[in-house]
């Protein structure tokens, strides 16, 4: 089966979208599809090597182009000249290196625009994207990565007459970020032009349930593929010596919603209780955003006399990740709203670390299979502090739930069955 993944690039962010989407085309190439993935926007940035998987070339949606094309209305016609320039392998470096720009609060107009389709201003954008697909690639099937995409779906089913599937992941907070007019007015663009796509896939349940209905989907209507991980590299820490400190992990985007404060305060807690033996080890990227914000939790951690025990190590490759991973006890991301996909959470579970998470979102459907840590009640003030304790106080307690998170992402949550799954989906649509 010969496939499009239409994936949208993130500039220099690792983002969970992307990781999943390039992991995920990785799994069906190595069980025998021809996947393309195809990057929009700005050059895919992961910690996956780059394969045949792919595609080489100018970038389809440039965001520099789109940008233009927004504000230009020269530009919303094909210049040929101009085209070709913006579209050069210079820009695209320049797009992988910068931060384009991923900030709803910025991008209402743009944003309606894109899922405005073939009546938006980045029109011609879509045209050639399908002239690629129709002339050079020619799939079988096109699969689009969130539904900020769908707006080029109804020319797709148009020209090529073949099955579009759209997976729903993590938009939704995107777009309730948008300002009004634009966000209400993107949700009734994604109801119009949802009934051009031939299948659903949400990532979990939970995000299914939670989004079908503020789109106008039918629930019953949309599958199901838990995330899964590439499990190669992932080992689990050697047995410690009992006078070595505790290591208390977090590793995802450093910023507000991913409650990387809140786990500080936690720490700040247990240390008040005794625990000194604990240190506390941060990676993750830092949106410029959050410049501001992480000044006030570093200035928390000073106060509470525990700034020599934490460690914030930025944005990690893949070798780097897997290093750090192996060398915890504890890991927790306390998100303060619900997650789709937990990716941070898997490769915890594949490195034999214990994880204490959040009860809602995704992260009861990742623990439930086979176990791999706690689920707090995130509306309980004090329940992160009393779940990371308990942990904390139990060794053997640890050492088991962090066997079991490793057979159970073995079993449940690598790439090649979330691939399979895929499989399967497309085959049924066929």
């Amino acid at each position: 089966m010969k496939i499009a993944y239409i994936t949208a690039g993130a500039a220099g962010m690792y983002c969970g979208n992307c990781l999943r989407d390039h992991a995920l085309a990785r799994a069906l190439r190595d069980l025998g599809e021809e996947v393309t993935l195809v990057p929009i926007y700005t050059p895919l940035q992961t910690d996956l090597e780059p394969g045949p998987e792919v595609r080489r070339g100018a970038v389809f949606f440039n965001g520099i182009r789109a940008y233009l094309e927004q504000h230009v209305p020269y530009l919303r016609e094909p210049r040929p000249v101009i085209d070709r320039l913006l579209g050069s392998r210079p820009v695209d470096a320049l797009l992988s290196r910068l931060p384009v720009g991923t900030n709803a609060s910025k991008l209402g107009a743009m944003t309606h625009s894109m899922l405005l389709g073939e009546d938006g201003y980045q029109k011609k954008e879509i045209e050639q994207v399908l002239r690629w697909l129709k002339e050079d690639l020619k799939p079988d099937i096109v699969h689009i990565s969130n539904l900020l995409l769908v707006g080029m779906a109804r020319r797709i089913k148009e020209e090529l007459g073949i099955p579009i599937v759209c997976t729903l992941q993590s938009e939704d907070h995107f777009i309730d970020e948008l300002p009004e007019p634009f966000r209400s007015k993107c949700i009734e663009e994604i109801k119009a032009r949802a009934g051009a796509l031939d299948g659903l896939v949400a990532v979990s349940a939970a995000y299914r349930s939670a989004v079908c209905g503020k789109y106008g989907l039918d629930e019953d209507g949309v599958h199901v593929i838990l995330p899964g991980i590439p499990l190669e590299g992932h080992r689990q820490k050697t047995k410690k010596n009992s006078s070595e400190p505790l290591q208390l992990g977090y590793f995802a985007r450093i910023s507000p919603e991913k409650g990387l404060d809140k786990l500080c305060q936690a720490f700040c807690a247990l240390s008040r209780d005794g625990n000194d033996q604990l240190v506390l080890r941060a990676g993750g990227y830092l949106p410029r955003s959050s410049a501001g914000w992480l000044e006030g939790v570093s200035s928390t951690l000073d106060r509470a006399g525990v700034s020599d025990r934490t460690e914030l190590l930025g944005t990690l490759d893949r070798q780097e990740k897997l290093q750090f991973l192996s060398e915890l006890d504890l890991f927790s991301v306390p998100a303060q709203r619900p997650e789709s996909k937990g990716l941070y959470a898997l490769e915890a579970m594949a490195s034999g670390v214990p994880v204490v998470l959040p009860d809602e979102g995704v992260f009861p459907e990742l623990i439930s299979p086979g176990g791999g840590g706690f689920l707090y009640d995130p509306t309980d003030r004090d329940g992160l502090k009393s779940a990371l304790g308990v942990l904390i106080a139990d060794p053997d307690l640890r050492e088991r739930l962090g066997r079991e998170g490793m057979e159970s992402a073995r079993l449940h949550f690598s790439s090649e069955r979330m691939a399979k799954d895929t499989i399967a989906y497309y085959s049924r649509l066929a």
